[in-house]
């Protein structure tokens, strides 16, 4: 909420959390959310043209997502005893 004096950006000294509810948001969030393999991080990736093509290509044959394909790949490639 921005008041008459405030500058965009500027911090102010003191903020009102008098009408704040404790535990508000708590109970929004199920567990299984925020689990790491539910979690998407976006990063940016330069990977062999081959690679893209084949991986596009089956998306199109198999009607699962290139994101969805390359996690699964990688998932079956991780050795569960260095986790």
């Amino acid at each position: 909420m921005k008041t008459i004096d405030s500058k965009e950006g500027e911090i102010r000294r003191e903020y009102d959390f008098s009408k704040g509810e404790r535990g508000r948001y708590v109970g929004r969030i199920d567990s299984h959310e925020t689990d790491p393999r539910n979690c998407k991080v976006s990063v940016t990736l330069q990977l062999d043209a081959d690679l893209v093509q084949y991986f596009k290509k089956f998306s199109l044959k198999s009607n699962i997502s290139l994101e969805d394909q390359i996690n699964e790949f990688l998932r079956d490639h991780i050795d569960p005893a260095t986790e």
